[in-house]
């Protein structure tokens, strides 16, 4: 199980890839692609992203590589481009608060220059946690009250100068999908009683509850401690990397559900307009037969459709993206997977806000939380890449050239 796991932070969060928002500026230049490919400004004047407008630009594809060996990584990078045939504006790939392979920018430098040097932008999942346990991290060593005691202040400057030094915009996304159990160090439901290290059905019946240790006593202390590190995390990081792009990434589900937990509603966990560049959501379609997710074949609609709609509803000036999106095949149906995709990419035409979808090429991934949740099976690595079949490859490229080809919307 703990190799299971293991694989799959890898696999998922050792990512690589984001897009670069065509408007942002100084009072007097938008920021276009082309001058985001360009070296960072000397002056203090220039803004990477001070205001988000309406028009967003076209849209993009990206793409996840696992980064296994960071040696290797270019090539394979060069690789998918020539395998698809299409050039990607975006690549993920992700570092960690405490993490041997990658705490620094210095251990991701090589994969960040290729991706700028391929004309794209990274979007670097930055993960606050040791990578402990599995990967997974380990709560009583790396949480979130020890980023908002000051513990780690040093280290979120010395990142972020280093990133800022990079001179070019990059995507981040901090303690994303916060809203399931797979990453305890920052999860909102592993946030809760004085230590701020509590499962909620622990504290739920211990000294405050659910409220009233931490904050406002009329807030849930789990999303309300996930608030305060975010904003912590980025007043420390932004005047030292104003390159950053701020991106807010919930899972496109709760768990435990919202109706069964409130407080867990991934809007719960915003951190506020000022604090947002992008939004995010994360999904896959586990289908019906890996022993992977809920045991069920789902269209990008379901497990989107309702979640961007809603976000738009709230959050009307911010552009939205899809770091990680992915479907296996079905053993019964070869063409299933093929037609998923082609659906996948058409159905996100449908959002407005919606301008980047960042696929996950990847055969290792293992959903170890579905697994603990849902099943007794032990699950076994699927396999999301694009060319798990032709049909699923000539789909991909279709898809993406169709997705690219409809340009903006006003």
């Amino acid at each position: 199980m703990r190799q299971a796991i293991s694989r799959r932070w890898q696999a998922a969060q050792v990512a690589g890839a984001l897009l670069l928002l065509a408007l942002g500026v100084t009072p007097a230049r938008i920021l276009s692609p082309e001058f985001a490919a360009a070296a960072a400004p000397s002056d203090q004047t220039t803004i990477y992203l001070p205001q988000v407008a309406q028009n967003y630009g076209p849209r993009y594809a990206g793409v996840f590589i696992p980064l296994f060996d960071s040696q290797a990584w270019n090539g394979q990078a060069d690789a998918f481009v020539a395998l698809t045939g299409k050039a990607h504006a975006v690549y993920l790939v992700s570092s960690g608060f405490d993490c041997p392979w990658a705490s620094g920018v210095a251990s991701i430098i090589s994969a960040l220059t290729h991706i700028h040097e391929l004309g794209a932008t990274p979007l670097i999942t930055w993960v606050p946690m040791d990578c402990q346990k599995g990967g997974f991290g380990d709560i009583n060593h790396l949480a979130l009250p020890n980023i908002l005691d000051g513990e780690w202040d040093t280290y979120i400057k010395t990142w972020a100068t280093d990133v800022g030094n990079l001179g070019y915009p990059v995507f981040v996304r901090w303690g994303h999908e916060m809203n399931i159990p797979s990453y305890q160090p920052w999860a909102g439901q592993y946030a809760f009683g004085a230590d701020g290290k509590t499962f909620y059905q622990d504290a739920a019946n211990q000294g405050c509850g659910l409220k009233g240790c931490f904050g406002d006593p009329n807030a849930y202390d789990g999303p309300e401690r996930y608030i305060a590190a975010y904003r912590h995390v980025h007043d420390l990081a932004a005047p030292l990397a104003p390159n950053i792009v701020w991106v807010w990434n919930p899972y496109e589900r709760n768990w435990p559900l919202a109706q069964d937990a409130p407080w867990n509603q991934y809007n719960n966990y915003y951190p506020g307009d000022a604090y947002v560049d992008w939004i995010a959501l994360d999904g896959y379609n586990w289908g019906d037969q890996s022993g992977n997710g809920d045991g069920r074949w789902l269209s990008f609609t379901q497990m989107f459709g309702a979640q961007l709609n809603d976000l738009a509803r709230l959050h009307p000036t911010k552009p939205q993206m899809i770091p990680e999106i992915a479907s296996v095949e079905d053993p019964a149906d070869p063409n299933r997977k093929a037609a998923w995709i082609r659906d996948a990419y058409k159905s996100a035409l449908n959002y407005p806000l919606l301008r980047e979808l960042t696929w996950v090429q990847d055969n290792t991934f293992v959903d170890a939380f579905h697994y603990d949740v849902f099943h007794n099976q032990v699950p076994v690595p699927v396999d999301f890449r694009v060319n798990s079949s032709a049909a699923s490859l000539q789909a991909y490229s279709d898809a993406v050239a169709g997705w690219l080809s409809q340009g903006p919307l006003n």
